[in-house]
């Protein structure tokens, strides 16, 4: 007996939710990474084989990639995309040079560094992972 193969946005059967279940399956298969824009000044600080600036999903849950030098603290240094915003508020400390700060990602996906100490603004984050809900 053959077994049909499924098709995407074709019920196999319902969840509690009344999501199909080939959909929520689907969310779970990872996006690639997506390079971002910067912004005010900020640029690439990809020496000794740091990642570039960059986001990907997996479901509900984003995960940025933060490698920077050469901005203001306090500024944006770019932008999500829609779909890959925070469902709320996050700030998550990070070293800054010699110094260490915190990274704030906004609600509209926007994210800036602020720097205490010396002020050195080059900025290296491993990963950063949060919610979209």
């Amino acid at each position: 007996m053959a077994i049909t193969v499924p098709v995407v946005n074709t019920p196999l059967s319902v969840s509690g939710f009344g999501k199909p279940v080939a959909d929520q399956i689907n969310a779970l298969i990872p996006t690639p990474w997506q390079s971002l824009t910067l912004i005010n000044g900020w640029t690439a600080y990809t020496s000794s084989g740091r990642p570039a600036t960059a986001v990907r999903r997996f479901g509900e849950l984003v995960l940025l990639r933060v490698s920077v030098q050469g901005g203001t603290s306090g500024t944006n240094i770019a932008q999500l995309p829609v779909g890959y915003r925070p469902g709320y508020y996050v700030d998550t400390t990070v070293r800054c040079g010699a110094s260490m700060g915190f990274l704030n990602i906004a609600l509209d996906g926007q994210f800036a560094a602020y720097v205490t100490g010396n002020g050195d603004t080059s900025l290296v984050v491993g990963t950063v992972v949060f919610s979209t809900t």
